[in-house]
């Protein structure tokens, strides 16, 4: 296939000749980067300069071959014709196939340069042009076409497919197409879609670059496309993970060195993916359910409320299989129950448990310890998964309503090891005590807001229920006792409890490690439904860690947010800044500002600072505002919008690393204490560092209480070309390919260099 396509390659190279437009001397062409909606490199002024309007991109993955398809629309607006020519960066090994062009004239030919022919082309555009656009790309190869005649007032189509052999890395297929992660404003509108077919099977889709919708997965084969939102920005990244086993979850891990690290030279981070696809799974391997539904009917359900509840109940009773087990606790000042222990469903005790639920009105107060006691102590049928759906719209007023011992009897009383799928309905609920009732159990808790219904939430749960694989996984060392220094060189893993793995689902385990030999962990379980305990091997590779992995940080920091807001929040009512809760928010604070990743408590790293006032004082007098703010919000708001907002976002927070990357191309955001949607267009991440803008400046996120340059440079000058080969050699290219001008720390002269921008 190689000779094949080389052969295509060089029929494609011959010299053209272009005709020119008449009445005029010839122009230079116009240079169009698709890997960069909207940017045209001109040399010298173009009033109305050729504009790409659309890509289409299709990629096809054959196991290890990718063939890659570009459809791009190109509109002259001008009166008169116009030449352009298109340069795509690319990875090393690929072959042009196919060049395609609608237009009069002759057809253009396209020619792949090497990394070294391309870095000359990079340094050349940057020298004349004084345009740092393509350094980014500095170490890939480089497509280019000669130049093309676009006739005036017209859109025409160029037709660009080229083909790459993937790597593959143990479990797991990797697709790169290199786009701009720069953030100028785009015209180009993109789609993208893909397909995938493997001999193995596959266990997993992900994209640590974009959110991606699957439209069809089988066990060979997977189509999709990147949400149209974020198609037309960034790096699109798309990994295959393989699966040996049908029965049992995929794993695979990437790891990313740190930058600057305290630890020990080569220390990084980590992230793991773990993957059961819904083919996995047989219906006669799939283990029976045992569902207990408890649900509030005190006097504030009454209405749309209690009507919605109702309707989810029958739903979950509809929705089991006859031959499952399942109960109806209903509670309000006192507790009652269909059945005195879950029953088996059959025709009979549905009919006779959906009139039961029929039957049931809102009235009175309510009892949560109560009713959260009668669910957890009936035993469990053997081999069944037992799971607890408990609502509920308000405030503990009858029995327990002590936080902390609502807690401790969720635990204690849960010796069987139901999980406890909470739903908080409205903002009259105690927010920390439902997510820790959940979290505990390892499950998950859901929170409805007034707008939403509570039929869809409760059946979106149930449905991710159909499929248990295994139960109560932990992490631990793949020693012999479990107990070996591996363990003891990861740190600050998230999340510190291990959710249930499911059919069609993916968990994500992040963290940090100190540097040397390999670290070979496993992930153990017990297969849902039965006695078999499931060991998963995985090694984390800290010589194959790599820079071009920049999203596992980011991943890692946001669940590492999410985690510290909720072992805060987990905290008694009142408490305040105890020492260990001070470290805590010191912690958060610092994450934040490291990684530009923006919450409610830490907004006042994105604001301007103010005429007059020193970087350095404001960064410290915001310091201490978040922590006042994290201290008394964070501990003291248990219950209302001010409570459920801090939940929803330490959910987005912990949710991010299903696509950790995709920030940087969009606006963060995040709900205010009155629960109004807030967001953050000057704060960007870019690799490992975080740059907050200033004015006219993005400011490097470790020079944000710096009074000012210690040398100025200017893009195109020798002291530039000398900054971007030490930033090229430490793989940081890429902090200089923005707009606008620069603060940066120069990593070899330690001193503060402001990079003006021409």
């Amino acid at each position: 296939m190689r000779t094949l396509i080389a052969a295509v390659c060089l029929s494609l190279l011959p010299v053209q000749v272009f005709s020119q437009p008449t009445g005029g001397e010839r122009r230079q062409p116009q240079t169009v980067m698709p890997v960069h909606p909207g940017h045209n490199l001109h040399r010298g002024r173009v009033l109305a300069p050729v504009q790409l309007t659309s890509v289409g991109v299709q990629i096809d993955i054959v196991d290890q071959i990718a063939t890659t398809r570009l459809d791009m629309a190109l509109h002259n607006p001008a009166s008169h014709p116009q030449e352009a020519q298109i340069v795509f960066p690319v990875a090393e090994g690929v072959a042009v196939r196919l060049l395609q062009y609608d237009g009069v004239g002759p057809e253009p030919v396209a020619e792949v340069l090497t990394r070294e022919e391309a870095r000359r082309y990079y340094d050349e555009i940057v020298r004349t042009m004084r345009d740092p656009a393509l350094v980014e790309f500095i170490g890939m190869g480089l497509i280019r076409t000669s130049a093309f005649p676009v006739p005036p007032g017209t859109t025409q189509h160029l037709r660009l497919t080229f083909e790459q052999v993937l790597p593959r890395d143990a479990t797991r297929v990797e697709y790169v197409l290199p786009r701009s992660n720069s953030f100028s404003n785009e015209s180009a509108a993109w789609t993208v879609e893909f397909s995938i077919k493997s001999t193995p099977a596959i266990a997993g889709i992900y994209s640590p670059s974009h959110p991606l919708t699957i439209s069809s997965q089988t066990q060979n084969a997977a189509k999709g496309r990147i949400d149209a939102a974020a198609a037309s920005r960034g790096t699109v990244r798309l990994t295959c993970i393989l699966q040996d086993r049908l029965d049992t979850p995929a794993w695979t891990v990437w790891a990313c060195p740190e930058v600057n690290s305290f630890i020990s030279a080569g220390s990084g981070y980590f992230l793991m993916i773990g993957s059961m696809p819904e083919h996995g799974l047989s219906p006669a391997k799939s283990p029976r359910r045992e569902v207990t539904l408890v649900i509030d009917r005190s006097g504030s359900m009454r209405g749309e409320k209690w009507a919605q509840a109702v309707r989810a109940t029958k739903d979950t009773l509809n929705g089991l299989e006859v031959g499952e087990w399942f109960n109806v606790i209903d509670y309000s000042d006192s507790v009652r129950s269909f059945a005195p222990s879950p029953v088996e469903k059959t025709p009979e005790s549905l009919r006779r448990a959906l009139d039961y639920v029929d039957g049931l009105s809102a009235s009175g107060g309510t009892n949560i310890g109560d009713a959260l006691a009668m669910a957890l102590s009936a035993k469990p049928q053997p081999g069944l998964v037992s799971s607890v759906l408990f609502l509920t719209d308000g405030l503990a007023t009858v029995g327990e309503r002590n936080e902390a011992n609502l807690r401790e009897l969720a635990k204690s009383m849960n010796v069987h090891g139901r999980r406890i799928f909470t739903f908080g309905v409205g903002f009259d609920v105690n927010t920390p005590l439902l997510t820790g009732i959940a979290r505990t159990s390892r499950a998950q808790s859901t929170f409805v807001l007034p707008e939403e219904d509570i039929e869809a939430k409760v059946s979106s749960v149930f449905r991710g229920l159909s499929g248990p694989v295994v139960v109560s996984p932990t992490l631990r060392s793949a020693g012999e006792g479990g107990n070996t220094g591996d363990w003891q060189r990861l740190r600050d893993v998230e999340p510190a409890v291990l959710t249930d793995i499911f059919a069609g689902g993916q968990v994500v385990i992040a963290g940090r490690y100190i540097a040397g030999q390999p670290i070979h962990l496993a992930i153990e379980g017990q297969r849902a439904g039965s006695d078999e305990t499931i060991v998963m091997p995985i090694t984390i590779e800290p010589d194959q860690a790599s820079l071009s992995h920049d999203f596992v940080p980011r991943a890692w920091a946001n669940m590492r947010i999410a985690g510290l807001l909720e072992h805060i929040r987990a905290a008694d009512a009142g408490q305040g800044q105890t020492p260990e809760i001070k470290e805590l928010i010191d912690e958060v604070i610092h994450l934040s500002k490291k990684f530009g990743i923006m919450t409610e408590y830490t907004a006042f790293l994105a604001r301007e600072v103010q005429p007059g006032v020193a970087p350095a004082a404001a960064l410290r007098d915001g310091i201490e505002a978040a922590r006042d703010d994290i201290s008394r919000r964070v501990t003291m708001d248990r219950d209302g919008a001010a409570a459920v907002n801090q939940e929803l976002n330490m959910k987005s927070l912990a949710g991010r690393a299903s696509a950790p990357a995709s920030a940087r191309f969009s606006a963060q955001t995040y709900y205010d204490k009155s629960m109004k949607e807030v967001t953050v267009t000057n704060v960007r991440q870019l690799g490992q560092f975080a740059f907050y803008q200033r004015g006219n400046t993005w400011v490097d996120g470790r020079l944000l209480d710096a009074e000012g340059p210690e040398e100025e440079i200017t893009v195109g000058s020798d002291a530039y070309a000398e900054l971007l080969r030490v930033l090229t050699d430490r793989g940081e290219q890429a902090i200089l390919a923005q707009e606008g001008n620069l603060l940066v720390m120069h990593p070899v002269k330690g001193k503060r260099v402001l990079v003006r921008a021409e």
